[in-house]
Order: C-alpha cells, then sequence, then structure tokens
C-alpha cells in the first residue's frame, strides 16, 4: 500500500506534465495506474476520457464518461455521453443517457435539444429500415429522401456513423432498382466512411463494370475479393472485368477498315490508295492476332465468328471465301 502510493505520489506529478506536451501513450499509461489506485477519483477518468477522445478512441472514452456518471452524475456528464453515444451511431445508448439527464433536470436545454434530435432521427431511421428489411427498395429510397427524413437529419448529426446507415442503405436499394448513377454516387459515399466495405466495393465494381468502366471495376472488385475471398460472386465478376479488360485494349481493326465484322465485299467511296491502306492494317491485325493465337494456343477472341471463311487472297491471309474490293 505504501509503495502504491509513493508510485501514485509520483505519478499524479508527472501526469499533467505528459498531457500538456502531447505524450499521448505514456499520459494513457501513468492515468490507468492512477485509476487503479483511486477508482473512485473521477478527474483522473475524465482526463483520460479527453485524450482517448483526442486518440478518436470513441468506445473507451464513452466507458469512463459512463463510470464518472456512475460515480457523480450530472447532467453535463449525461449531455456528453449522449453527445457521443450519437457520433458513434448508438442511438438507443445516446436516447438513454439524454433520459437520464432529463431525469435529472427536466427543465435542462442542452439535454432537451439532443432529445428532440435523438427521437427524430431514432424514428425516421426505424421507417425506413423496416422498408428497407422488407426488400421495398423504392419505398426505401424515397422514405429516405422525403424532407426531414433520415438522409437530411443523418447528414446534420455530424455522425460519420449515422451517415453511413444511409449511405449504405441508398447504396443497395439504388443498385437493386439498376438506378446505376445514383448507386455509384451512394457506394462511393460509403467507401468514404469505410474504404473496405465489402458490399460497396461490390456493387460499386459490378456497376462499373455494367458502365464499361472496366479498369475501375477491376480495382474494386480486386478490393473486395482481397476482404472476402470466399464470396464466389466477386471471383466471377473480377475475372469477367479483368478479360474483358484485355479486350477493350486490343486493336479493332474492324474499325480501322471501316467495315462490319462480317463483310464480303467492299462497296464505299474510298480510293484504291486508301483501300491499299486499310489492307495494310488488315494485314497488321491478322499477323497479331496470330503471334497470340499460337502464344496462347487457341483461337483469339477477335476472330471468332470472324470473316466468312477464314481467308484473304492477297493479303497475306489464306484459305476459303474472298474478300473483294470493287472500284
Amino acid at each position: 500500500m505504501i509503495a502504491d502510493a509513493e508510485s501514485a505520489a509520483e505519478d499524479r506529478k508527472a501526469v499533467y506534465g505528459l498531457v500538456k506536451t502531447k505524450q499521448t501513450e505514456p499520459a494513457l499509461e501513468t492515468l490507468s495506474r492512477l485509476v487503479i489506485v483511486c477508482p473512485l477519483y473521477t478527474d483522473w477518468r475524465l482526463m483520460r476520457a479527453e485524450l482517448y477522445l483526442e486518440a478518436n478512441d470513441l468506445v473507451m472514452a464513452a466507458s469512463d464518461l459512463s463510470r464518472v456518471a456512475a460515480i457523480r452524475p450530472s447532467t453535463d456528464i449525461y449531455h456528453r455521453i449522449a453527445i457521443l453515444r450519437l457520433k458513434m451511431g448508438e442511438l438507443n445508448d445516446a436516447l438513454g443517457a439524454i433520459k437520464d439527464c432529463m431525469k435529472h433536470d427536466p427543465e435542462n436545454r442542452p439535454c432537451k435539444t439532443v432529445f428532440k434530435q435523438i427521437r427524430a432521427l431514432d424514428k425516421a431511421y426505424e421507417k425506413v429500415e423496416k422498408l428497407f428489411n422488407q426488400t421495398r427498395w423504392k419505398s426505401a429510397v424515397t422514405e429516405l429522401h422525403v424532407e426531414k427524413g433520415y438522409l437530411e437529419l443523418a447528414e446534420q448529426s455530424g455522425s460519420d456513423a449515422m451517415r453511413l446507415k444511409a449511405y449504405t442503405i441508398a447504396c443497395k436499394s439504388y443498385f437493386e432498382l439498376n438506378k446505376m448513377t445514383e448507386a455509384e454516387k451512394y457506394c462511393t459515399k460509403v467507401l468514404s466512411l469505410h474504404e473496405s466495405n465489402f458490399d460497396a466495393l461490390f456493387m460499386r465494381g459490378e456497376l462499373r463494370l455494367r458502365n464499361e468502366k472496366y479498369e475501375d471495376a477491376v480495382r474494386d472488385l480486386e478490393k473486395a475479393h482481397n476482404v472476402n475471398q470466399q464470396d464466389r460472386r466477386v471471383i466471377e465478376s473480377y475475372q469477367k472485368a479483368q478479360r474483358l479488360l484485355s479486350q477493350s485494349k486490343k486493336k479493332d481493326y474492324y474499325k480501322v477498315l471501316g467495315v462490319s465484322r462480317h463483310p464480303d465485299k467492299y462497296v464505299g467511296e474510298l480510293s484504291h490508295d486508301q483501300v491499299v491502306e486499310k489492307m495494310s492494317a488488315i494485314n497488321e491485325a491478322y499477323e497479331g492476332q496470330q503471334q497470340q493465337h499460337h502464344q496462347q494456343g487457341g483461337q483469339s477472341f477477335f476472330f471468332q465468328g470472324g470473316f466468312p471463311g477464314g481467308g484473304f487472297p492477297g493479303g497475306g491471309f489464306t484459305g476459303g471465301q474472298q474478300f473483294h474490293f470493287n472500284f
């Protein structure tokens, strides 16, 4: 006991200097020792709660403040706990703390204001969540966006956790409704707050795949796969995105020639020299595709179902039906 008292005396002298010089870890360690020695002395817990808040450790800060409220209840402490729980997205606990504040002082203005805010958020979220859980996607997003609805209230709350819930509902609902622009917008908002959110990564990757944004789709789906390597949907979509990205980077020689993928004769207005130039491009295509064909041990995607008969006389091609340019 004497040794503990002497140690506590040294810690008391040191802790203020540690806090003042922003030495957070040593200060937290010192305060934790002081709390063990003097568990009912609330100043140490309050000081430690402030340090946890500065370190963005909201759970530990809330724990210390709740213990202080149990030892020495006050409207200020209850109000602080309610605000903190709201920031953490814990509406029920926030509501409980603010009710304790109003029991302590029914006319306390700060607590009455926060009580109204939390009640409005709680009711709005309850409506949207019910529709969302019933997979009534259109009704869910409609309710989400009404005036004074959950999205608006969540934005005003200053709570990332509240906003994340709103964005998650919007992301999923718009995705299911095939509203690609809105879905990508809100999935991106989800990821701005929670960058490893699996569902948002997968859905945004799928949306970008549909919109032919193959590089972006590959990045999102790869991240989703890293989060959950067992999901077959992600594996299949990722492989598809990789394949389409590879294909999109290949030169489309049909476009170079200016003909359809199944031409049988040229009937355009090109001059003889222009046709020769186009034929040169065709030869380049054939040589490149043949090389890829041998490297991959199979037919290249470019010529699958390609030119009838598979050949062009006089242009480096061999085989069946001729491809004529008539002048």
